[in-house]
């Protein structure tokens, strides 16, 4: 695989999964999911989003201006990526999905439950963000 389609696949994947999060965060929102903490909601988005998708875009941009970049890649690199990036952001839905209702019943309320999250979010993007950069450098 040649490096230019693997950068491609990992940027579809990350935009569309930051699309799809936007959208159930929103629609969230709009519904008043988090009562008056959408601050902290949308917070929880750009911290968890935000970092990788800055150096996946800010990749593809600059090597939209290069001349086109045939190196052939050790598809290792690129599935480890690319699987540890599918298993990032499918984590990230399922805690914004399954974050609880609001509730008077003593439970974590929706944003503590996206708080909570970030112990392990960081560890998972951490390793995720160290992959993407191996395969953007390799």
């Amino acid at each position: 695989m040649d490096i230019t389609t693997g950068k491609k696949r990992i940027a579809i994947l990350w935009l569309g999964f930051a699309a799809i999060l936007f959208a159930i965060l929103l629609v969230f929102t709009a519904n008043q999911r988090f009562d008056s903490h959408n601050n902290e909601a949308w917070g929880w988005y750009s911290q968890n989003i935000v970092p990788s998708l800055f150096l996946i875009v800010t990749v593809l941009v600059k090597s939209a201006k290069a001349t086109a970049d045939t190196t052939e890649i050790d598809p290792f690199y690129f599935k480890l990526s690319f699987i540890l990036s599918l298993f990032y952001l499918l984590l990230l839905m399922g805690v914004l999905v399954y974050s609880p209702m609001p509730h008077g019943d003593g439970g974590p309320s929706p944003i503590q439950f996206l708080t909570q999250s970030n112990l392990f979010l960081g560890i998972v993007q951490g390793i995720v963000t160290s992959c993407l950069g191996i395969f953007y450098v390799k």
